[in-house]
């Protein structure tokens, strides 16, 4: 919480404020925002999910623009700027994101979130807007009804998707946030209701969940793991495996899941070959 703290208050050339939402949290973190003292403005209500925690937020805010950040990312010097002045350079878009690094405990950077230029029909394979990186206009936020607090893993996911189908979004090419990622972080360390719940965003949105990811979720049943810092393994088992799994998850789009599945053995082959 404190590297995150304080990479936002040493933004500069832009004026903002700096709201910490505490559901009842018990690993310090009213301490560490109190230690900040009037520049940080603290909301604390028991009870409150992490969707939930981020409406009320927003809803607290009063600034035009809203950014997400979780308790251990941190942005990168100007970004509240540069994302401020795209948004506000194009008038006719809600969302404005950039690039962002994966980093370790220690703050190194151990990867690049899988972005990449912004096509509304990317969502259809999964979430490619880095939560800590896009800036959104707050009362697009709230009129969109904010995030899904029924959710605890992929309601950025949903909500981006929601997003999409109601207003326009501006890519910047630049990396200006990093998320941090350990094994104790709550996707990692939950991989099955993690991927329950990216199933029933991908199933909501767009009735079927692509191969990558069941071919993935195969991999974590045949082996566990938390698929970041254990990269996934390309076995013949898992590859079958994916088969069945994959067209009674996707049940009754069998036939277009299992088009999927060939051409996906095709390639596998053909670079076990290679």
């Amino acid at each position: 919480m404190k590297a995150s703290l304080d990479s936002v208050l040493a933004q500069s050339d832009v004026v903002f404020e700096t709201i910490v939402v505490d559901g009842g949290s018990s690993d310090g973190t009213l301490s560490v925002a109190k230690s900040f003292g009037d520049v940080v403005r603290l909301v604390v209500e028991p009870g409150l999910r992490q969707a939930a925690a981020i409406n009320r937020g927003a809803r607290e805010a009063c600034a035009s623009s809203i950014l997400v950040l979780s308790g251990d990312d941190v942005l990168y010097p100007g970004a509240l700027a540069y994302l401020f002045r795209k948004l506000e350079a194009f008038p006719e878009s809600e969302v404005t994101y950039a690039e962002a690094d994966f980093i370790d405990a220690n703050g190194s950077r151990v990867g690049h979130y899988p972005g990449g230029p912004y096509d509304a029909t990317r969502f259809e394979g999964g979430c490619f807007v880095p939560h800590a990186a896009a800036l959104v206009r707050r009362e697009a936020f709230l009129a969109a009804g904010g995030l899904d607090e029924s959710l605890d893993f992929a309601f950025d996911f949903d909500f981006w998707v929601r997003m999409s189908r109601r207003v326009a979004f501006e890519k910047i090419d630049e990396c200006l946030a990093a998320i941090r990622m350990h094994p104790e972080t709550k996707t990692l360390g939950s991989r099955m209701p993690a991927y329950r719940e990216a199933f029933f965003v991908f199933k909501r949105h767009f009735g079927y969940v692509p191969y990558p990811w069941v071919f993935a979720y195969v991999n974590f049943l045949l082996g566990g793991g938390d698929q970041f810092f254990d990269p996934l393994k390309n076995t013949r088992w898992s590859m079958l495996l994916a088969l069945p799994v994959g067209c009674l998850i996707n049940f009754p789009k069998v036939v277009r899941f299992e088009r999927d599945w060939l051409k996906a053995r095709r390639i596998g082959t053909f670079l076990r070959e290679r």
